[in-house]
Formats: C-alpha cells, structure tokens, sequence
C-alpha cells in the first residue's frame, strides 16, 4: 500500500511532461524535445503522422515512469532498514508541499518540492545498515558518512532525466541558512529555495517521531525547536510558515506521537 501511495504521488500526467522533459536546468529547451505550448500543434505541411506523435509520446513517458520506479526501489530499501523511518519519505513529501503552496510557490514548483520530498533521502542506501540504524552517538567517522548522503542521493538522480529539477534540492536539503550545514556550507539565498523548505519539513518529521538514538516529541516541543533554530539553521520565512501550519493544522500531516522531554539529540541528521 505504501510503494503504491509513492508510485501514484509521481504518477506522471500529460501537462506533466514539460515540467520533467522539455527543458534544461537554465530552461533552455532541450535538442530533442518541445516545449509545451511552443510548436505543439504542427503545421499541415509538416504531414506529421499522429499516431507515431502519439506512440512517441506513450515512450516518453514510460522511461519517465521507469527511471521513477527505479528510484524509488531504492528509497524503499532504505526505510526498510530502520522501520522508524518507513513513511518518513511521505511525511517530509506532505509536510513540504503544504509549506510550498501556503509560501505561493507555482504549480510546477509545488511539485517539484513535493517529489524531492519523496526522495530526499535515496543517498542513504550506501550508508552501512550498522550506522543508520545505531543507537547511540555517531563516532566523527560514522558522522562523515551520513553526511555523504545528499551527494550520493544527487549521483543517483543524475541518471534520471526526468528528475533533474528535483536533484538540486535533494543535494542541499541539508545546508543551513547560516552556512553551517553540509555537503556546500551555502547560507541564505545560496541554497535553493525548495530544498530550504525541505530541510524544514525534514527536520519537524525527525524530531516528531522515534529514531534509534531519540524518542519522539510533541508539537509544542518541536514548535519551540523550530522557533529557536529560525535564522540559524531554518530560513526564517520557511520556519513562520512551518510554525503557523504545526498551531494551525498539525492533524493534517501528522501522525500520533507519544510525547518525551528529553533533550533531542542533535548530533544525529534526520
């Protein structure tokens, strides 16, 4: 059921196809492909035939719906190895695409956010089950290679062309906004947006559910964090929205969680 929720979260419709084919990172339209709207309807003369226009199409988009499956094989078998982490793909995805609609971002952006969210966290399927699923302190070498997750995760979204939107924000949604996060140290302006929505979003589903190494926490708990933290390791903007939607609507993207007041353990990444 859940393998089922994610595939129908990425499903791709038709209007989709501009938004993950036709154009490059700096919207230069690509050699071998069309944008949407531009030259869609050919002239007569080009006695184009519609049913290969159409056969083409079907292609298209069922390598997009492979290279997504693919993907998403990994980002399974990375939640199944610690079952804390089962739906936290789908919680960060939820989480982020409401913060990115109530931010006034586009359609195109929303979605872009909403499928970064799904897979944020591919990287972690080369980091050794031993170290994901410890219970204690990371040693300062263990600690190194859960930091190599988002570049890992990019690597791996790199071979998809459909997801090249999504690759910046899985590569930086561990940079702070004061420039002390991993893997590029960028502060402020520098991260991209969505992945500054995504490290919110990521960091709330962590702190409200079990890990290995914490206990979960209640709303009010992580409303304090997310306040503390707000200029420093949140952008601001993100973080008030992220503190109006946990006082506003919280039953709408979480689960019950048991409530702890102890300390969170912030030598951990989420």
């Amino acid at each position: 059921m859940r393998r089922r929720f994610i595939r129908d979260s990425l499903s791709v419709r038709p209007s989709d196809v501009s938004v993950f084919q036709h154009e490059t990172p700096d919207g230069v339209a690509d050699a071998h492909s069309v944008p949407a709207g531009i030259g869609t309807t050919p002239p007569d003369s080009w006695n184009t035939n519609t049913d290969d226009s159409e056969k083409v199409e079907r292609l298209r988009r069922q390598l997009i719906h492979t290279q997504v499956d693919t993907i998403l094989t990994l980002v399974a078998a990375v939640e199944a190895k610690d079952p804390n982490t089962e739906r936290h793909s789908i919680q960060v995805s939820r989480c982020a695409e409401c913060f990115a609609r109530e931010l006034n971002l586009s359609a195109r952006e929303t979605e872009v956010v909403r499928i970064a969210g799904l897979l944020h966290d591919v990287g972690k399927i080369a980091v050794p089950d031993a170290v994901l699923g410890k219970p204690g302190p990371l040693t300062p070498e263990e600690f190194a290679l859960i930091k190599e997750h988002p570049a890992n995760g990019a690597a791996i979204l790199r071979s998809a062309t459909c997801l090249r939107r999504e690759l910046p924000l899985v590569l930086h949604h561990h940079e702070w906004f004061d420039g002390r996060g991993y893997p590029s140290g960028l502060a402020g302006d520098a991260i991209p947006f969505g992945a500054r929505i995504l490290h919110v979003a990521d960091a709330i589903d962590a702190m409200l559910y079990p890990r290995s190494y914490k206990k979960s926490r209640s709303l009010d708990w992580v409303a304090l964090e997310i306040q503390r933290c707000r200029g420093t390791q949140f952008d601001p903007v993100v973080a008030d929205v992220a503190l109006r939607w946990l006082a506003d609507h919280p039953e709408r993207m979480f689960r019950e969680c048991a409530e702890s007041h102890d300390p969170l353990t912030h030598d951990r990444p989420h």
